[in-house]
């Protein structure tokens, strides 16, 4: 840490996620981001400007001799392992976008480093951060629904047959429905359930099989959002092979450890269908259920029949106007979480042993889809 006691933070990446992550530790009291690496010259220009970062890097292995005490990995997945060994090795706490990377073997590597190096860690799983997740959790912990028997999670969302091809249209550059939103419902289950599944059985869905070469469309979002002009010829634009899933379906067995504890069965689905639908965890118990749908926090003892509101505290609205907003509130929440447990103080971030155990539930799932099986977790 510098002498001024403030913890000097360099990003890795300058897109979207990078922006989240910048405007976290531009409000948070013990950072200073003092270097931005990126590729694109003119995208990490604007950035830089934007948070006043005053070093700018185009190789990250230049950045890392800024005596960073923490790097923020914000790239595509297929690049996090090596950053991150590589930042962990030069002595920085890591924080990395989710996926965590390519596959459990990569995310086995990265834990076992940060442990030798005894450096913290986090993963991006920041919708544990959400004032109704939080109350969810802590109402199934309070005993509300007696015990949890099974849990639900959905996120029905699925892309327009026009899409403009990326990382995220790319499964060897970490792409895909499973490994992105699919690892932020697998966090917020273990999460909830304070324990790991045993087996997984399912498949991912590729029923989308090519898209656009897009030209100037480098920023994440913009891709996201594009749609061909109205009439205009879509056989001007080259076609790439989409190699992701646009969903999944799998069943998670969460068994029980033995200790009069019952078992639990997850069940995990993010549609293919075009448009987009509601992201929902529903939590099945002995005494009633709950269900957390968008924002919304609902209860239903087991004697009622119809769901009624539950109002934590506080509410994402109170918080945040849109969306955007509320990102950059729950970008901010996980990066003081962060900074506590940097600090040795009591934290419930997400670390790489996070990641890890998702990783594996990931590979699990395409195994599973591969050969029509369940898979055994370790």
């Amino acid at each position: 840490m510098s002498s001024n006691n403030l913890l000097r933070v360099g990003i890795v990446g300058a897109g979207w996620a990078a922006e989240g992550h910048a405007f976290a530790y531009d409000r948070c009291v013990e950072t200073k981001i003092v270097a931005i690496c990126n590729r694109t010259q003119s995208t990490v220009e604007k950035v830089a400007k934007r948070f006043q970062i005053p070093n700018i890097f185009s190789d990250y292995q230049q950045m890392l001799q800024e005596d960073l005490d923490i790097v923020a990995i914000t790239t595509p997945a297929h690049t996090h392992c090596r950053i991150a060994v590589d930042a962990l090795n030069a002595g920085a706490h890591v924080i990395c976008e989710k996926p965590m990377t390519l596959n459990a073997e990569e995310a086995l590597k990265m834990y076992q480093v940060a442990e030798q190096r005894n450096l913290k860690t986090a993963i991006a799983f920041n919708w544990r951060y959400t004032p109704e997740f939080i109350h969810l959790r802590k109402l199934i912990n309070d005993g509300y629904i007696g015990e949890v028997q099974e849990i639900h999670a959905h996120w029905l969302r699925g892309l327009s047959k026009e899409v403009a091809v990326g990382w995220f249209t790319r499964l060897e550059q970490g792409g895909g429905f499973l490994a992105n939103g699919g690892s932020h419902e697998i966090d917020r289950v273990r999460c909830l359930l304070g324990r790991e599944p045993k087996r997984v059985c399912g498949k991912t869905i590729h029923s989308l099989k090519h898209g656009y070469v897009v030209p100037n469309k480098d920023y994440f979002l913009d891709r996201l959002a594009w749609k061909p002009e109205k009439n205009e010829p879509i056989d001007t634009y080259r076609t790439e092979e989409i190699t992701a899933d646009v969903g999944y379906y799998f069943l998670a067995d969460f068994g029980s450890t033995g200790n009069d504890e019952n078992e639990i069965m997850a069940v995990f689905r993010s549609g293919s269908a075009r448009g987009r639908g509601p992201r929902s965890i529903e939590v099945f118990g002995s005494n009633g259920s709950l269900v957390l749908e968008g924002n919304r926090l609902l209860g239903c003892p087991l004697e009622k029949q119809e769901f009624v509101p539950i109002h934590p505290p506080v509410n994402s609205s109170d918080l945040a106007s849109n969306q955007l907003e509320l990102l950059n509130y729950l970008w901010t929440e996980m990066v003081e979480d962060f900074i506590r447990s940097i600090h040795q103080s009591e934290t419930t971030v997400p670390t790489f042993y996070d990641g890890l155990k998702g990783q594996q539930v990931i590979d699990a799932v395409r195994l599973s889809g591969q050969e029509n099986k369940w898979i055994q977790l370790t």
